[in-house]
């Protein structure tokens, strides 16, 4: 009984510590000339919000646009309709964005709310995502599952899961975000300039 109790402590151990290995990231060095959108982009199996992991996959290979450096600006997930596909007609709307799509979650449009930009794209469908880093920072776009496959015999496209969209250090400020910046530090300025006016007559 106690060895058939240890065993099954053992297995148990052995599928826990074997679960995040089984949610690891994968560059898919065939489907995968550079990340930089004249590329097309790089296919990785996995998940696409593992960003330290995408980084430590695709630094190392020395192809264009590395190294990357991704910072999480948020996600547009299609809704788990119970095995119905979604109903595209009125676009898919979150806080984060806003999706579009004429032919059934292949392919469409996406845009970014709230002044976000971003400088990648990972469009996620089945097993795969395509990770695409932007010409130009931009807070609209579009989207393609065209190169990812669904089913293990035949490449089949797939519908979208979710697009993610990460930014990083070189991501330009929207024109919005620049005049709350001179406004601030105008503001920053005009109280040192009373500071030392007061300063000044107290003396």
């Amino acid at each position: 009984m106690k060895l058939l109790f240890s065993a099954g402590l053992g297995a148990l151990a052995f599928a826990i510590g074997a679960s995040p290995a089984a949610a690891a990231v994968d560059l898919d060095e065939n489907r995968c000339t550079s990340v930089l959108q004249v590329d097309g982009g790089c296919v990785f199996f996995g998940n696409d919000n593992r960003p330290a992991q995408i980084e430590a996959q695709y630094n190392p290979t020395g192809k264009a646009g590395a190294p990357i450096s991704l910072r999480d600006i948020g996600k547009v997930e299609v809704p788990d309709n119970n095995g119905n596909p979604f109903n595209w007609s009125a676009g898919l709307v979150t806080s984060v964005g806003r999706l579009t799509s004429a032919d059934g979650g292949k392919s469409g449009t996406w845009e970014l709310f709230g002044g976000a930009v971003a400088n990648f794209i990972s469009v996620k469908a089945s097993t795969q995502f395509n990770l695409t880093k932007l010409t130009t920072p931009a807070s609209s776009g579009t989207w393609s599952t065209l190169g990812l496959c669904a089913g293990r015999n035949r490449c089949n496209q797939p519908e979208l899961s979710h697009l993610q969209f990460f930014g990083d250090e070189g991501v330009i400020p929207e024109p919005a975000t620049w005049a709350m910046m001179i406004t601030g530090f105008g503001l920053v300025g005009a109280a040192m300039r009373r500071r030392k006016a007061n300063t000044a007559v107290s003396a």
